[in-house]
């Protein structure tokens, strides 16, 4: 059975996940915890992240539908050390990766999905990236592991709060865009431990990601997240991350 009803629900869902996205980088860079290359990197990072918001919110509203918004509070944990910040940074784009693929197949549009493949490559290099500073391996395999939506909202439900992440795709009323009653985010009390659904195995390869988020050929804006452009050679982690 499809996880998705059409290509507005998979578009509402990718901006379900890129809102979530776009605000912890916020947050992220807005705590200080991070410095030198990885706090350009999570700046560099999240203007994607906006970038991909934009793109879907204007592709949405082009395609006829209600994009979702974002909610006012997610339930991320308290950003208080790097090693907290880098190893969540991980689980959040692996997971993502994975999403994205798994909602690939379900892609009706063909210029949607071949806008997704052109920009796939960028939201790979941020898991690998990550992992990377995580001294982890940064590409592990051939082929990347997809998950279903279920998978994807249950690991997310935790950070999405009280509206679960369920997306019904194309009204303002879906939950996805709620406002969640948890509390306060980014350094508040609560601690969000995501599963780690998504995350590479041994023949995987996290590098493959994102081939819903670029509903960007709609509105014609591709080319202007490809110009974007941040350090292609990340440090690898040392003793100093610096």
């Amino acid at each position: 059975m499809a996880d998705f009803k059409d290509d507005l629900d998979i578009l509402n869902y990718a901006l379900t996940l890129e809102h979530l996205e776009s605000t912890m980088y916020q947050q992220i860079v807005a705590s200080g915890k991070l410095t030198g290359d990885e706090q350009q990197y999570a700046t560099d990072f999240g203007k994607h992240e906006a970038a991909h918001v934009t793109a879907l919110t204007q592709t949405i509203q082009k395609l006829g539908g209600t994009p979702v918004a974002a909610q006012a509070k997610y339930n991320f944990p308290a950003f208080d050390t790097r090693d907290t910040i880098v190893k969540f940074l991980v689980t959040v784009e692996d997971l993502g990766a994975a999403a994205y693929l798994g909602a690939a197949p379900e892609i009706k549009n063909p210029d949607v999905l071949t806008a997704a493949v052109q920009i796939h490559n960028i939201e790979g290099e941020h898991a690998s990236i990550w992992r990377r500073q995580d001294k982890m391996t940064p590409v592990v395999g051939a082929f990347a592991a997809p998950a279903t939506r279920a998978d994807v909202l249950k690991a997310a439900g935790p950070i999405l709060g009280a509206s679960g992440g369920a997306t019904t795709g194309t009204t303002a009323g879906t939950t996805s865009g709620t406002t969640s009653s948890a509390p306060a985010t980014g350094g508040g009390a609560t601690t969000t431990v995501m599963p780690q659904t998504g995350m590479p195995t041994q023949e995987t390869n996290n590098g493959v990601a994102a081939a819903v988020v670029a509903g960007v050929a709609a509105v014609g804006v591709g080319a202007a997240l490809r110009a974007r452009s941040y350090k292609r050679n990340p440090k690898p982690a040392t003793g100093d991350t610096n």
